[in-house]
């Protein structure tokens, strides 16, 4: 059975992939599987709380038995817990191939802010996370609103960070998740990673196609995902939030290099048509 692990930021299409692939009877697609508590090991992982066999026996024990319980063609998860697990799981499953799903940082980063507001780095989560960081306060409860990336205490960012808006948090949050899944996939499973824009999967058919040959699909099953793609998924609220001119600056600030890294023009912009 093939295995795909299909990283994101979220807000970056995630959700539509694994909705697209759950039309074919053969794969097994989840959209973020077991995330809360995937995720909380990821950011403990991530901090240094836990080591890569602590994270790798909690996988062991309660994800991949997922996988070996499977009866299909292949089995997909596609998450933004991911990016920090690259190497643990990259040695669990050394059959699997990790792709790389990215969108455009100001999308992402203004869809979050716009209409995710109690998930991301609301000013009572993180600072119950920093509470527990610095050991002053017990680990809070696996829910995503606590977990989410924030630097470490060595980081040279960990001060600015307490203190910085919830939009900048949030474009650091696309920058370092980004960086993170770029550099683990190229370091931890090198020959077995792919990396594609999700822009270029939905406008593309070429691009598209080299996206879907990592899937086990039937003849038709390119044109069954474009035709599934013309509908919009996961439309918390149907609107599109340009960036204010101030907004633009804070991202331009943080964000540059990995829109650069990704093919990405930092003075550009799209409206989504719902």
């Amino acid at each position: 059975m093939k295995i795909v692990f299909v990283i994101g930021t979220g807000r970056s299409g995630t959700l539509a992939i694994s909705q697209a692939l759950s039309l074919f009877p053969g794969i097994i697609a989840h959209h973020e599987y077991l995330f809360e508590p995937v995720l909380q090991q990821a950011i403990l992982y991530h901090q240094g709380k836990i080591g890569k066999s602590e994270v790798q026996a909690f996988l062991r024990e309660h994800y991949l038995p997922a996988i070996a319980q499977a009866r299909g063609d292949c089995w997909v998860d596609c998450s933004n817990a991911l990016p920090w697990l690259v190497e643990p799981l990259a040695e669990l499953v050394p059959e699997a191939r990790f792709v790389f799903v990215a969108r455009h940082g100001k999308r992402v980063v203004s869809s979050f802010y716009h209409k995710f507001k109690a998930d991301m780095y609301a000013d009572d989560c993180v600072e119950r996370l920093y509470a527990y960081l610095r050991g002053e306060a017990d680990m809070p409860p696996p829910l995503k609103r606590y977990w989410r990336p924030v630097p470490t205490p060595a980081s040279p960012d960990y001060a600015w960070f307490a203190k910085a808006s919830r939009f900048e948090r949030l474009c650091y949050y696309w920058q370092v998740t980004t960086e993170q899944a770029v550099l683990a996939l190229e370091k931890a499973a090198a020959g077995r990673q792919e990396l594609y824009n999700f822009e270029a999967i939905l406008a593309e058919p070429a691009e598209r196609a080299r996206f879907l040959a990592n899937f086990p699909l039937p003849a038709d099953g390119a044109e069954q995902v474009a035709q599934f793609f013309k509908r919009p998924t996961n439309v918390a609220e149907p609107k599109t939030y340009p960036l204010t001119v101030e907004e633009e600056a804070v991202f331009a600030r943080i964000c540059a290099p990995m829109m650069a890294r990704l093919g990405y023009d930092l003075e550009s912009d799209y409206v989504v048509k719902y």
